[in-house]
């Protein structure tokens, strides 16, 4: 089903797909791992996003269960939060009102690509396991915004590591 334009019934779906691994019998870890997919793909406006963690907290309270975090929302927020205070730093120590905007325009992009190569390296880690130190080591080196996130969606899509790594060389 497309929801692209109706974030309210892509609310109503994420959860019913996250509530039917619940349902499913899938293990704690394998629902944690499925979900940042899941939540990875159906991002949702933020009021929404609150409603829709509400009645998580609330089914998983029912149902007694662990609450789920959504990791890659938290590590985009904590490379969004670096990459604004390196930048404010620079711009400050500038003094100029042109230095710290533009200090604060290169802290944010690279605020977003560390956020992207954090949970490339989440999905990579939750999909296939333990990451090879030199695989890590080439995707922590990328500063192209665009090229990591068609990585993510490679990350997502392929169905080994090798394949992934494949496409990476490309």
């Amino acid at each position: 089903m497309e929801t692209k334009n109706e974030a309210q019934t892509r609310r109503e779906w994420k959860f019913r797909i996250v509530r039917s691994l619940y349902e499913r019998g899938y293990s704690a870890e394998d629902v944690r791992k499925l979900f940042r997919i899941v939540d990875w793909f159906m991002q949702l406006p933020e009021e929404l996003e609150r409603k829709f963690q509400a009645d998580l907290e609330e089914y998983e309270e029912q149902h007694h269960m662990p609450y789920i975090t959504s990791i890659e929302r938290m590590a985009e927020a904590r490379g969004e939060a670096r990459g604004e205070a390196r930048g404010e730093a620079r711009g400050e120590a500038r003094g100029e009102a042109r230095g710290e905007a533009r200090g604060e325009a290169r802290g944010l992009v690279k605020g977003r690509i560390q956020s992207k190569i954090e949970t490339l390296l989440m999905t990579l880690d939750a999909r296939f396991g333990t990451l090879p130190p030199a695989l890590v080591e080439k995707i922590q080196s990328i500063d192209d915004e665009p090229q990591l996130t068609s990585l993510q969606r490679t990350a997502v899509l392929v169905t080994t590591l090798d394949e992934f790594t494949t496409e990476l060389g490309k």
